[in-house]
């Protein structure tokens, strides 16, 4: 086998989509402690942050933490993706073999 050239990603590549993303998150927080935009809308990425630690580690007023929300998400899309699959798998295998169901 030969040799094969592994190219490292240029700094300018890592570092301008990271440097875009500083600016964007800064003007977001810049606008929304100047109260430019209505942070009840678009709540600052620190305000954000902060009610996402805050979940994540003391949960929701019921006691139920977020990584109970995540994985109660997580169980119910993979249940529907299988649902769907154990129907369209059949139907689709269906149409194919049978030309006038096409």
């Amino acid at each position: 086998m030969g040799n094969v050239l592994v190219r490292r990603p240029s700094a300018k590549r890592i570092l301008l989509p990271l440097v875009a993303l500083a600016v964007v998150l800064s003007i977001w927080e810049l606008l929304a402690r100047l109260e430019l935009v209505n942070t009840f809308f678009l709540p600052a990425p620190s305000t954000l942050s902060a009610t996402l630690v805050e979940l994540a580690t003391d949960g929701f007023p019921d006691g139920i933490l977020l990584q109970t929300h995540v994985l109660v998400t997580l169980k119910r899309s993979f249940l529907g993706f299988l649902i769907a699959a154990a129907l369209g798998i059949p139907i689709g295998i269906l149409v194919g073999y049978f030309g006038i169901l096409d």
